[in-house]
């Protein structure tokens, strides 16, 4: 019991003097892209890594995924609820006929491999 008390009791690390703690005052007009340390840390960036980070947040914010409306949305929401309900243990004997369809659709023919299947009847 002497352990567990001193584990509640313990102090936390002191804050390194370099790191500055906002107020709640100043979060409201804390500016990530003005921060120094991550200005440091952008300028360490050569340009080639800077262009592939680049396109990869044109890539990540070319699609706006709130605005899918219609058949794609309950396309990509039928999907995304078969690929978790797989993952959380759901079997693909489980699955109707249509929602097989959606998986070999999109995953191929031997899409149950993904989620460590033999068959679909598994």
């Amino acid at each position: 019991m002497a352990e567990q008390d001193s584990i509640v009791t313990a102090e936390l690390p002191a804050v390194p003097a370099d790191i500055k703690i906002l107020s709640l005052e100043d979060r409201d007009s804390y500016d990530l892209f003005k921060d120094p340390g991550i200005s440091a840390i952008v300028s360490k960036i050569s340009p080639s890594q800077r262009k592939i980070g680049q396109k990869k947040g044109e890539y990540l914010y070319s699609s706006d995924y709130d605005k899918i409306t219609g058949e794609s949305k309950k396309y990509i929401d039928t999907l995304t609820f078969i690929h978790e309900g797989m993952k959380s243990g759901l079997r693909p004997s489980q699955l109707d006929s249509e929602e097989v369809e959606l998986m070999q659709k999109n995953y191929g023919e031997t899409w149950y491999e993904t989620y460590g299947y033999a068959t679909e009847q598994d």
